[in-house]
């Protein structure tokens, strides 16, 4: 399987995931700057009117919370929410996982 293109649709599918999720909200995707360059800590920023931004990871086959962009996007500071999207084959709703300050 082409890894980087399943990933791309795993991302698509959270996209039109959370424009549902959150109808007035203003998704912003990170793109990366080259194919070589170092992990980005999260796919998109969900910005919502009187609500802390979310920071969203988006994972196609297992959570792996010890990858080095995991580590990154549990450690930035402010109040920023972070979560990690898990989309199981076939699925078009993702598992979801929320950092709380202490853990995932």
């Amino acid at each position: 399987m082409n890894t980087r293109r399943s990933g791309q649709r795993s991302v698509s599918k959270a996209l039109r995931f959370a424009k549902s999720l959150y109808p007035k909200a203003v998704l912003l995707q990170l793109y990366q700057s080259s194919r070589f360059g170092t992990d980005q800590p999260c796919d998109f920023l969900i910005f919502e009117f009187d609500a802390r931004p979310i920071l969203v990871e988006v994972r196609t086959s297992q959570w792996r919370i010890s990858k080095a962009n995991t580590r990154t996007l549990s450690t930035l500071p402010g109040l920023i929410r972070k979560q990690i999207w898990l989309f199981e084959r076939g699925q078009s709703i993702p598992r979801i996982r929320t950092w709380d300050g202490t853990a995932w």
